[in-house]
């Protein structure tokens, strides 16, 4: 099919770029392939692969961060179940995006580090995290970020048992979708109402929603 055919194309372009000496563009297309190995469930494979885009793109020069595939590696380790290892990732994550000014990055670093926090039980440092992430969030314009960040955070409010914060957060999210127009924040609105209801009992609004 043609994700086989692609695959096969990124496996060429890996070994042209790797005989030619040439890193930075060897990098790329390992990320390619861990994204597409992602997709077929081989996350071990991704791994190594992201391991050795981060390990080509710093071999190209020594003055990239790989930010990027670090980001990938720590989103992966999390979706592999080992918190830990994507609590380590995420903070020099969020270290480097800090340096480098990028604010937006660096506030999805820190939700992915807060989601980290969280899964280890470390529920005050995770809302740290998360408020950290909004306040940068909110320093950019129309940033449409927030409105992920803004449910990330009423999950886990909501699953520590602060139903009317969640809720808070909800208004703010649609208030978002208003003002900007972003299709999906309406989504997560509803996502957020629907959570809602199923904790002060409501099931048939749970389930409608």
């Amino acid at each position: 099919g043609r994700r086989e055919e692609g695959t096969k194309e990124m496996e060429a372009a890996r070994g042209e770029f790797e005989a030619a000496g040439d890193p930075a563009s060897l990098a790329r297309v390992l990320n390619d392939l861990a994204v597409d190995t992602i997709q077929v469930g081989d996350l071990e494979r991704a791994e190594a692969l992201l391991e050795g885009a981060l390990a080509a793109t710093r071999a190209a020069s020594p003055t990239n961060t790989g930010a990027t595939f670090l980001s990938n590696l720590a989103n992966l380790a999390l979706l592999r179940g080992r918190p830990e290892a994507a609590e380590s990732r995420y903070r020099e994550t969020v270290a480097i995006f800090r340096q480098l000014g990028r604010p937006g990055r660096e506030a999805m670093a820190r939700e992915g580090l807060g989601g980290a926090l969280w899964e280890m039980g470390r529920a005050e440092e995770a809302m740290v995290e998360l408020d950290q992430a909004l306040e940068l969030e909110r320093s950019q314009p129309q940033d449409p970020g927030l409105a992920s960040r803004l449910h990330t955070r009423a999950v886990i409010r909501l699953e520590r048992g602060i139903a009317t914060e969640a809720a808070g957060d909800a208004d703010e999210i649609e208030q978002l979708t208003r003002t900007t127009g972003l299709a999906y924040g309406l989504a997560l609105a509803d996502d957020l109402r629907g959570r809602l209801a199923l904790v002060r009992g409501d099931s048939a609004a749970g389930i409608a929603r």
